[in-house]
């Protein structure tokens, strides 16, 4: 019985080893893992977004959200920032 027990206890590590080891592939990875699942687009689908933005600041682009209902949406919350700021050179 112990034999048995030592013979389960190895190969279960040697699965549960094996699982954690291996890499993921690029789809993988983009994909992510999250508890909702991630649409992931095309590089013909990313650049036509891209060029319905070109020449957009930021602030344009927040104020559009907000005018279609989404006010906030997007932005950092202000909690978030340097770490530490040289108030002289103006760098992080």
């Amino acid at each position: 019985m112990k034999e048995v027990s030592r013979v389960l206890l190895a190969l279960l590590t040697f699965f549960t080893s094996f699982s954690f080891t291996q890499e993921k592939s690029k789809i993988d990875l983009e994909k992510g893992i999250n508890f909702l699942e991630t649409k992931v687009y095309s590089e013909t689908d990313d650049s036509k977004i891209l060029e319905l933005f070109q020449g957009l600041r930021v602030a344009d682009v927040s104020d559009g959200m907000d005018m279609a209902g989404l006010p906030g949406t997007g932005l950092v919350d202000p909690a978030i920032h340097p770490d530490w700021v040289d108030q002289i050179e103006l760098t992080h």
